[in-house]
C-alpha cells in the first residue's frame, strides 16, 4: 500500500515507489486497465506501473504529478534542478 495525497497519479506513484520506476515509467494499468499518466487515483485502486529503460520523464509529467516528490524528481531529470526554468 502506497500513501498518496487526493488527485495524485499514476505518475505520483512511479515516484513514490522509488525515483527509478518514475524516471522509467512507460505506462500505467490502474485497476487492470491500461490508464493515462493524468488519472486520477482513488483510494482502494490497483496500480500497476511499467517501465522500460529508454523511458525518460517528459515536461508534460510536472502537469501530471502532484506530489512534490515527483516533481522535484521530473525537474532533476529534466535538468531544471529545484526551480522551473
Amino acid at each position: 500500500m502506497v500513501d498518496l495525497p487526493l488527485n495524485a497519479t499514476p505518475v505520483d506513484f512511479a515516484f513514490a515507489i522509488h525515483s527509478d520506476v518514475g524516471n522509467r515509467i512507460s505506462g500505467a494499468k490502474v485497476n487492470g486497465k491500461m490508464a493515462p499518466f493524468n488519472t486520477v487515483l482513488h483510494n482502494g485502486d490497483i496500480v500497476e506501473i511499467e517501465t522500460r529503460k529508454s523511458a525518460r520523464p517528459t515536461k508534460k509529467w510536472l502537469d501530471y504529478a502532484r506530489t512534490t516528490l515527483a516533481r522535484r524528481h521530473i525537474r532533476n531529470a529534466l535538468g531544471q534542478g529545484e526551480k522551473t526554468k
